[in-house]
């Protein structure tokens, strides 16, 4: 893979790979969460751990564990997808592949913003249904 400058697409590559492993981790993150917490408790196991901590007031190691879990992942695909985003700036800067280079752009910034694409996304079509609702409501008084 040679650029305009004769030069090999070693940044565009590497941030190409990089972004889409970021923009993979961040695709499977519930499931990843989940494979690697421990297992619920049973409803015994949670009553005992909740008298216990009312009585002596410590809180209960599970939920921490859980949230230390979710923001190990949360920071790996932050890190890997801003890795992907900044090889493909240094990329397109040294003139190496156009293509790839915006290819690693693209996919580090799906990886950093990926919950927020979901979210416009929902957002976004719950409003387009409600519109629809209204209109049907409204067009039946027409």
């Amino acid at each position: 893979m040679k650029s305009e400058s004769g030069t090999r697409s070693i940044c565009a590559t590497l941030g190409l790979i990089i972004g889409l492993l970021g923009l993979l981790l961040a695709l499977f993150q519930e499931d990843i969460v989940k494979a690697i917490s421990p297992p619920e408790p049973t409803v015994a196991q949670s009553l005992y751990e909740v008298t216990k901590a009312a009585v002596f007031g410590k809180p209960t190691p599970a939920a921490q564990e859980s949230m230390a879990t979710r923001t190990w992942v949360t920071r790996t695909v932050t890190a890997l997808g801003g890795l992907g985003l900044i090889f493909g700036i240094v990329a397109f800067a040294r003139r190496e592949s156009g293509r790839i280079a915006l290819s690693s752009f693209v996919a580090g910034s799906l990886a950093l913003f990926w919950q927020l694409v979901m979210q416009y996304l929902v957002v976004s079509s719950v409003g387009i249904v409600l519109l629809v609702i209204i209109y049907g409501y409204l067009a039946g008084f027409a």
